[in-house]
């Protein structure tokens, strides 16, 4: 004869009490690496911003430094020019101190010297018309330039 017993009432056991306390425990665990992780996750999203900012800043001073290498190039090239152009002009080798200039005012446009001694240049050889359109730029620069306003009145006075 089969012995049938009854079903038990159905209650928690110890052990399903202790496995359900250990869910708890690591899903506790689990939300506080979370908010851990999410922390984490701010201060290197921080960090990444100020190491972006950072190589931003390294990059502009590379800039920096590299406008005033070509800068000073250039000004050490334009004082080469200069030296050349006067040279010739005071031998009265007018064709290349005229070229030497042109290359001066390329480099710098508002070189008002290189512009002037142009003028001269083109007065000596008898192109008024254009030491007077060179006189004019200058006067549009600078207004205040003494010695071209003079040269222009008295360019003006004998045309």
């Amino acid at each position: 004869m089969a012995v049938i017993s009854q079903p038990k009432e159905r209650g928690e056991t110890t052990r399903e009490r202790e496995d359900s306390r250990t869910v708890s425990e690591l899903m506790r665990r689990l939300e506080e690496k979370s908010r851990e992780c999410d922390k984490l996750k701010k201060k290197a999203g921080e960090l990444g911003q100020k190491v972006g900012a950072l190589t931003q800043a390294a990059t502009d001073r590379e800039k920096d430094r590299n406008n005033m290498a070509a800068r000073d190039d250039t000004e050490m090239e334009l004082e080469a020019l200069r030296a050349k152009a006067d040279e010739f002009d005071r031998k009265g080798n007018l064709l290349d101190a005229f070229h030497l200039y042109r290359r001066i005012i390329r480099l710098n446009q508002e070189d008002i010297g290189a512009l002037y001694r142009i003028a001269t240049i083109y007065y000596s050889v008898g192109m008024g018309d254009k030491a007077a359109q060179a006189l004019r730029f200058i006067l549009e620069l600078d207004p205040d330039q003494q010695r071209a306003a003079e040269s222009l009145a008295e360019l003006e006075r004998g045309s």
